[in-house]
């Protein structure tokens, strides 16, 4: 890359172009970065402070030069600025300095979330940093075990989405703290209670065709529910009927916006017939 022009613009302000491969050019001007080639021309902002989220830990992480935490939120940063309260480190980046009052413990405490595998299936951990410059390591804690990090191989393997884990066996059943560091700096990303189905087991209970559905509505057979619940263990009962509780939820969502319209409409009916009512009953006026 190499300087082929400098042109003035408005009489105060130089434009630098630079030329790379198969006849694309930038420029760079006023914190804008222009791409022109033969298709066409293209603009760029270089402050995209919105990215990196609302904290100012994650804005410090960034080292972004164009955006600095303004006390409130990561806005754009202006070097010839006399504010004292925007926040930026670019070489180091580190909040423990650059935050004040920055509460660690809660930043690091990220919310658990339950997520369902079955047993020879493919399943998905998601961890997505927002910085692509951390480093990120899975741990797995198995009740109440410390923490042991994940063995990565063929079959469980690390993406910078996520932990894909290929076959679910019982043993990949357990808390996995994805954490993130940068700069010496660690947070957890996601925390994920994963939880095991028999794959038999889910083929029972959802199969529509499964003897246990249509036994279920035949009164006539000699079937009460403690029959199947006698087939499973308590801890693997408690697993169905919040898996199926998660489905109904699902379901249920966009069945209750159709029924508060139909409820509204008898509300509606009801209302009328007891205008028609009073107005049957009035007496003449005299």
């Amino acid at each position: 890359m190499h300087v082929i022009d400098v042109a003035k613009l408005r009489d105060t302000v130089t434009k630098h172009s630079y030329c790379l491969q198969h006849g694309v050019c930038v420029t760079f001007f006023e914190q804008q970065l222009y791409v022109s080639s033969n298709e066409g021309l293209s603009q760029v902002s270089l402050h995209r402070c919105h990215i990196y989220g609302t904290a100012c830990a994650d804005c410090c992480l960034a080292r972004d030069p164009y955006c600095a935490w303004d006390g409130h939120s990561c806005s754009r940063f202006y070097p010839t600025g006399k504010r004292r309260s925007r926040r930026q480190d670019v070489r180091h980046g580190n909040p423990l300095t650059q935050c004040r009052g920055f509460n660690l413990k809660a930043y690091r405490n990220a919310a658990e979330i339950v997520q369902y595998g079955v047993k020879n299936n493919t399943t998905f951990l998601e961890c997505a940093p927002k910085s692509p410059q951390a480093s990120i390591k899975w741990l797995l804690q198995k009740d109440k075990d410390r923490r042991k990090e994940v063995k990565l191989n063929e079959r469980i393997i690390a993406t910078s989405q996520g932990l894909l884990i290929r076959s679910v066996q019982d043993s990949d059943q357990g808390l996995y703290h994805c954490i993130a560091t940068e700069n010496s700096f660690k947070q957890t990303i996601a925390k994920i209670n994963f939880k095991v189905l028999d794959s038999e087991m889910v083929a029972v209970v959802t199969d529509k065709w499964s003897p246990w559905t249509w036994a279920s509505s035949v009164r006539a057979l000699p079937f009460h529910p403690k029959d199947i619940m006698g087939a499973f263990s308590h801890s693997e009962m408690q697993m169905i009927n919040q898996y199926c509780k998660d489905t109904r939820q699902q379901h249920q969502q966009g069945e209750e916006s159709q029924k508060m319209r139909g409820d509204y409409g008898k509300l509606k009916a009801l209302i009328n017939s007891r205008k028609s009512r009073n107005r049957r009953n009035q007496l003449p006026e005299s």
